[in-house]
C-alpha cells in the first residue's frame, strides 16, 4: 500500500493549492483526481478578482480573457441600475488554464497527481486515513477533501451537508455584440427563481460570452425554461452555442469541516459566496489555512485531532464573517417578491448609490458596500429588516 504525509481528494484549483503548499513544506502529498485531466468538465462561469492570481502567487498572462469594469442590474421588471467606472473590478479567465496551472505547480513542488482515479472508500484508524480508488488502496496521515459540491468524502464521513443547493446551467456563445467591459444581471422569478442570470462578455472585442443562470434547487420554474428565457433575450439574438455547463453550488459552510484526521475545504466545505456562488477565492483563502494546519500538525511528533482542529477556527477568522452576513443576505434575497424586489431597485437608482457601490462595491467581500449604500439610500433601510424576519421557509 502506498503511503503519503498528505492524501487530497480532488485536483480542482483548491485541492492543487492546499497540495502544492504541503509539498513545498516538505510533505509527500498525491493529488487524486476522478477526471482524466484537471480542468475537465468545466462547471464555472470563470469570472474572478485579481485575488485569485495574487493568493496562489501566479502569473495572470494567458490566463485573463477579459476585464471587466461594470455591470448592468436589471429587476423582474427591467427598471436598470448601471454600476462601475474606469477600475477593473473583476476578470474573466480561461478556467480550464487556470486549473491545469496550479496543477502544474503542485507537481513542481513535489505533489504526485493521479488521474483517472475515483476515491470509493474512507477509513480512519489511529495512524492515519486509508482511501480507496477502485481496487487500489493509499493511506496517508491526513486525508483532505476537495472533492466538490458532490464531496464523496463529506457523505463517507457523515459530515453535515450545506444548507442549501443552487442548480447551475450555462453556455459559451459567439456571434453577439456587447459593451466588453459590462456584465448583464437579471433578476426575479422568470429569469431565476432565487438568485439571478447573467451575461458575461468573455473577450475585448464583445463577441463572445459566458452566460447563465443559478436557481435555488427545486423551486420555481425549471432551469431548462429558465435557460431558454435567457437565450431568448435580444442582446443574445443570433448567438451560436458552442459549450453547455452546468452544475451544483453548495451554500452555507459544513460546521464543523474537521473530523478525525480528514479536512474539508473549498465547496466540499461550501466555502462558496452566498452573494455569487463563486468559490475560488474564498477556497483558496481557506485552502492557505489548510495547508498551514496540516503542515504545522505534520511537523509535530503525532497529528492529534486537537492539531487540526485549528483550521476550523482560522478559516473563520478569514471568511467567516463574510459568509455568514453573505446567508443573511442570501436568506433575504431568497425570500423577497418580484414586486419587492423592484421596488428596492428604485431605491437603488437614487444618487449616490451606483457611486457608492463603484467606489466600495468587492465582489469578493460584498458586505463592505451595505453601509455606504444605506447611507446614500436610507429609505431603504426601513425595508430591509422586515425582510431578515421572515420566517425560512
Amino acid at each position: 500500500m502506498e503511503h503519503y504525509d498528505v492524501l487530497i481528494a480532488g485536483g480542482g484549483p483548491v485541492g492543487c493549492a492546499v497540495g502544492r503548499w504541503c509539498a513545498e513544506a516538505g510533505h509527500t502529498v498525491a493529488i487524486i483526481e476522478e477526471h482524466r485531466e484537471v480542468g475537465h468538465p468545466l462547471h464555472c462561469a470563470g469570472l474572478v478578482t485579481t485575488r485569485a492570481f495574487s493568493i496562489p502567487g501566479i502569473d495572470s498572462a494567458e490566463i485573463v480573457l477579459n476585464a471587466i469594469t461594470g455591470a448592468e442590474v436589471h429587476s423582474p421588471f427591467d427598471k436598470t441600475m448601471v454600476i462601475g467606472g474606469d477600475r477593473t473590478h473583476a476578470v474573466v479567465i480561461d478556467r480550464v488554464r487556470y486549473d491545469q496551472r496550479l496543477v502544474q505547480d503542485a507537481i513542481k513542488a513535489g505533489a504526485v497527481l493521479l488521474t483517472n482515479s475515483k476515491v470509493t472508500g474512507v477509513r480512519q484508524a489511529s495512524d492515519g486515513v486509508t482511501v480507496d480508488c477502485g481496487t487500489k488502496a493509499m493511506h496517508g496521515s491526513v486525508l483532505v477533501g476537495a472533492d466538490g459540491a458532490r464531496s464523496l468524502v463529506r457523505s463517507l464521513l457523515q459530515f453535515p451537508a450545506p444548507a442549501e443547493y443552487l442548480e447551475g446551467i450555462g453556455a459559451e456563445v459567439e456571434g453577439v455584440s456587447l459593451q466588453s467591459k459590462t456584465v448583464l444581471i437579471f433578476t426575479g422569478l422568470q429569469h431565476a427563481p432565487g438568485f439571478f442570470s447573467w451575461v458575461i462578455p468573455s473577450n475585448p472585442q464583445g463577441t463572445k460570452a459566458r452566460i447563465g443562470l443559478c436557481r435555488t434547487k427545486g423551486g420555481g420554474r425549471s432551469l431548462q425554461d429558465c435557460f431558454t428565457t435567457l437565450l431568448q433575450n435580444p442582446v443574445l439574438d443570433g448567438c451560436m452555442v458552442v459549450r453547455r455547463t452546468g452544475g451544483l453550488v453548495p451554500l452555507g459552510v459544513v460546521d464543523p469541516c474537521v473530523r478525525g484526521r480528514v479536512l474539508l475545504v473549498g465547496d466540499a466545505a461550501a466555502q462558496v459566496k452566498p452573494t455569487s456562488g463563486g468559490g475560488i477565492v474564498p477556497g483558496l483563502l481557506c485552502a492557505r489555512q489548510c495547508a498551514l494546519t496540516v503542515n504545522e500538525a505534520l511537523a509535530g511528533k503525532t497529528v492529534s485531532s486537537r492539531d487540526l482542529l485549528r483550521y476550523q477556527a482560522r478559516w473563520k477568522r478569514v471568511v467567516g464573517r463574510e459568509m455568514s452576513w453573505g446567508m443573511v443576505f442570501r436568506r433575504l434575497y431568497r425570500h423577497v417578491s418580484d414586486e419587492r424586489l423592484d421596488s428596492w431597485f428604485s431605491e437603488l437608482k437614487k444618487p449616490g448609490v451606483s457611486a457608492a457601490i463603484t467606489q466600495y462595491g468587492d465582489i469578493d467581500y460584498p458586505s463592505r458596500v451595505v453601509l455606504p449604500v444605506l447611507a446614500a439610500a436610507p429609505a431603504l433601510a426601513m425595508k430591509v429588516p422586515r425582510a431578515l424576519l421572515i420566517k425560512k421557509r
